[in-house]
């Protein structure tokens, strides 16, 4: 949102996370609120971690499975 000159719209984002209009609207106002606070929220020890959500697994062996969407979080 705030990597380009004049940012995105919720319809975009929309798009982009394949969610409703209403959910991308909510969202997109909670990161604007998120981002106007003088608060450095990842100061001292931050944890992060990532993990693979979704996709269809094909076969009993392996461990890939297609169409997995990466979620990461930090705390």
């Amino acid at each position: 949102m705030s990597s380009t000159k004049t940012g995105i719209s919720a319809k975009q984002l929309q798009r982009e996370l394949g969610v409703t209009y209403k959910t991308a609207w909510r969202m997109f106002k909670e990161i604007r609120k998120l981002m106007t606070d003088n608060v450095n929220p990842l100061s001292g020890q931050v944890e992060v971690d990532e993990t693979y959500i979704g996709g269809k697994h094909k076969g009993a062996r392996g461990r890939g499975a297609s169409g997995k969407t990466i979620v990461m979080g930090m705390v």
